[in-house]
Order: C-alpha cells, then sequence, then structure tokens
C-alpha cells in the first residue's frame, strides 16, 4: 500500500468514526469513503513525479468543478441561447463551457459568479446581484470567486452579547469565561435547556420559526449560528447556508 493510499484512507476513517451514531450519516459516509478511495488508488498507480502530480491536480480539480482549463474565447460557437428560460423579449446567452458566464443582447458579458459574500465573519457564504462581474475575452474562469467579508461586526457583536444575557437568565448564573462567536453552546448551557433558549431567541427577536432546531445540534451548535438565526430571521424558510 501506498503512503498516498494509507493517508487517505486513514483521514477518511477518521470522518466516517465520527459519525457512527448515526447509521443513516455512516452508510452514506462509507459509500462516499470508497468512491473517494477508488479515485486515489488509480492515481496513486499513474506513477506521477512531484511535478506532473500537481499538474494533474489542478487540472483534475477545475474539470470535476466545471471550470474549464484554458481561457474562453468568447467566440460565437461558445454561446447558447438562453432566452427561454427569461420570457422578457431580451436576447439572454450562456457560456457552454463556464454555465456562470452570460451575454446580454448588447454584448456585455460577464461572470455571475464572481464574487461570494459573508456576513457572519466566513462562517457562510452566499452570491447576490452583486456578484456578477462584467468580462473581456480571452477569460480565465477563477479557480473561486473573490470573498468578500460585509463588516457587520457591531451588529453581530450586539447580539452576541443579548445571546450571553438569555443564557444568563436562563441558568442564574453570569458567565465568567470567554464567551465568542467560535463558542461552543454546550459549554455554557446544559442540554436539557437548550429548548428554552429557542423558546427566548423566537420570543425576543420576533422569529416564528428558528432556521434549524438546536435542541438537535446538541453538540455542534456554535453561538455564531444562533447569531445567524437572528440576523436570517427574515428569511425562515432558507437554508442557513445558502
Amino acid at each position: 500500500m501506498s503512503n498516498l493510499i494509507k493517508f487517505a484512507q486513514d483521514e477518511l476513517d477518521r470522518i466516517a468514526e465520527g459519525c457512527k451514531n448515526d447509521k443513516e450519516e455512516y452508510d452514506m459516509q462509507q459509500v462516499i469513503n470508497k468512491d473517494i478511495m477508488d479515485i486515489i488508488k488509480t492515481f496513486s498507480k499513474q506513477g506521477h513525479t512531484g511535478m506532473t502530480a500537481g499538474y494533474t491536480i489542478s487540472m483534475l480539480s477545475r474539470l470535476l468543478n466545471y471550470k474549464p482549463i484554458t481561457p474562453l474565447t468568447g467566440e460565437e460557437d461558445e454561446w447558447e441561447d438562453v432566452s427561454d428560460m427569461y420570457n422578457d423579449g431580451i436576447k439572454h446567452y450562456q457560456n457552454k463551457r463556464c454555465p456562470a458566464v452570460f451575454k446580454d443582447e448588447d454584448g456585455k458579458c460577464y461572470n455571475v459568479e464572481a464574487k461570494v459574500f459573508s456576513d457572519d465573519n466566513g462562517h457562510t457564504w452566499y452570491t447576490s446581484g452583486d456578484s456578477r462581474e462584467y468580462i473581456t475575452f480571452p477569460y480565465t474562469v477563477p479557480n473561486t470567486p473573490q470573498s468578500v467579508i460585509i463588516d457587520n461586526q457591531a451588529e453581530r457583536t450586539k447580539v452576541q452579547q443579548e445571546i450571553k444575557q438569555l443564557i444568563e437568565s436562563i441558568t442564574g448564573v453570569e458567565i465568567t469565561k470567554e464567551f465568542t462567536e467560535d463558542s461552543y453552546l454546550k459549554d455554557f448551557l446544559d442540554i436539557n435547556l437548550y429548548e428554552q433558549l429557542q423558546t427566548k431567541i423566537i420570543e425576543k427577536y420576533n422569529i416564528k420559526k428558528c432556521l434549524f432546531d438546536i435542541t438537535k445540534q446538541c453538540e455542534d451548535t456554535q453561538i455564531w449560528e444562533l447569531i445567524n438565526i437572528v440576523f436570517n430571521s427574515d428569511k425562515k424558510e432558507q437554508n442557513i447556508n445558502d
């Protein structure tokens, strides 16, 4: 067994071990682990040197992520008419080699996934109309979009302190140890009291329905997730990671 195969198997086994208490999740992870190991074993048998291994991995990574490995040309044969999707009487074209790239009737071209945004210090990311970036050809599609952190730290800190106060009101004990966005809820509140905190959050911020049930996230819930409940309360039907 090559060092690469052993290393990969050991790492994947760690993931599987971490979800043994959930049979459905464990079984799914085992299937994924096998698929990954099939690829690792094939790659390991190809006898790459350090130089060819890096080159192959970079090309494979782009292809698996539907990223073209040569620059887009913008020539006519790259475009598909998708006007029917819009039904606005205007011509719209989508690039066949990169689905995130579009062309308007006036010939302007743009990448709708050029930027991603985070309003929770990088815990979750989303795209919006501001993700669009106009481009010229030849155009090399970037490996990853530009990451933009929205500065709302003052508002997040305020909510963080309010959640801390809610926990203290439930336990009747002042929190004296470090309480940050990355802290785990279990370090400050007994699991049996999670439902009370959820109720208080719903009442305080007038949230009709939490984005997820914290009573079922006992070991993994972090304070930033609770802050996100408040910040996303106007998008109650959306997934927190959208």
